[in-house]
This record gives C-alpha cells, structure tokens and sequence, in this order.
C-alpha cells in the first residue's frame, strides 16, 4: 500500500514539475509575444514618421518647384525687359546725315527731334577749315552758332585731313541743327550727328 501511495506522490511531483515546466515555457512565449507586440509598435510608429516624413519631403520638392517656375518665370521677364530696353535705346538713338554740297560751306536742317542730346559729330575728310555747329528752335527759324557753355566763344573744331568723331554732349533746348564750315568745301561732304533721348 505504501508503495502504491509514495508511486503517486512521485507522480504528482513529476506533474508539478512538469507544470511548472509548462509555465516557465508560457511566461517566455508571453514575454516573446510582448515583445513581438512592442517591436510591432515601434515599427508602426516609425513607419508611420517615414511616411510624414516622406510627405514633408513632397511638398518640399513642390515648393521648390514652385519657386523655380517663379524664378524661370521673373528670368523671362527679365530678359525681356532687358531686350525691350535696349530696343529702345537703340530706338532713341539718331545717326543723322549733314551733308555740305561742293561750293557751300553750310550743311542741310537735321531734326533731332524733340527731348533729344547730341552725344557726337562725325567729321569726314574736308578742305581745312573750322567746324561750327548751327541751332534753332524751329525749321524755318533763324539758325545762330552754338556758343560754348562758358561764353568763351562759338562751338567749333578745326579740322583738316582725315576723318574724325568729337564727343559733344550738348543737352540744348534745340531741335534743328546745321552744320557749317570756314571755308567752301571743295566736294560733298557728309557730316554725321548723333543724338540720343
């Protein structure tokens, strides 16, 4: 009897055992699954800052492809008022034509028309003489030679052999303009005026 008894004890031990075997197993998966779980976590958080991340990124990228279609767009505008602007410039500035017949020693009526400055005059080859410049306020007005701005005397350049360009810069309240020479000219000479607004 005692036998049959102390065979059930071990029994039950080895039961106990066991279960607590069984148990520890348990509490590992569970603490496995925890973990499982928390990693899961982690990972959706960090997945989800990926994707604001990535979103953040985009409208980024949009601004910036904002900002270059602005800047393409003001370039653009830029190069077109720059060509505009030298269309005009090259619009308000006047090459115009004096031209001293054989025999004469005074020019054409050139208009520079009004608001305009005489930046320059070309001289071509002549027979020597003096250059004067010639003003009135109206084409059939009476012309008068330009005095100089200190009233030293009149505007004039002496001039013989070989072509020359003077530098003017006369801003006068003038629009018709002469030119004319000391001396009669021997043949047709073309003097140039140039002007600008």
């Amino acid at each position: 009897m005692s036998s049959w008894y102390d065979k059930v004890l071990e029994s039950l031990d080895s039961l106990k055992e066991t279960s607590q075997d069984n148990s520890k197993v348990m509490k590992s998966i569970l603490d496995n699954l925890q973990s499982l779980i928390t990693v899961n976590e982690i990972s959706k958080r960090h997945l989800d800052y990926l994707k604001n991340l990535n979103i953040g990124l985009q409208n980024r990228l949009e601004t910036l492809n904002k900002i270059e279609d602005i800047s393409k767009l003001h370039l653009n505008r830029v190069k077109r008022e720059l060509v505009s602007g030298i269309d005009i410039y090259k619009a308000h500035r006047d090459r115009l034509a004096l031209t001293i017949p054989s025999g004469n020693t005074v020019s054409n009526i050139v208009d520079i028309g009004a608001g305009m400055s005489i930046l320059g005059l070309e001289i071509p080859t002549i027979t020597t003489a003096v250059v004067y410049l010639q003003a009135a306020t109206a084409e059939n007005g009476t012309f008068r030679r330009i005095l100089k701005p200190d009233g030293s005397g009149d505007w004039n350049i002496a001039s013989s052999a070989g072509d020359k360009m003077i530098f003017i810069d006369i801003a006068a309240p003038f629009q018709f303009f002469k030119v004319e020479t000391s001396i009669t000219q021997d043949s047709d000479c073309a003097f140039y005026l140039v002007s600008q607004a």
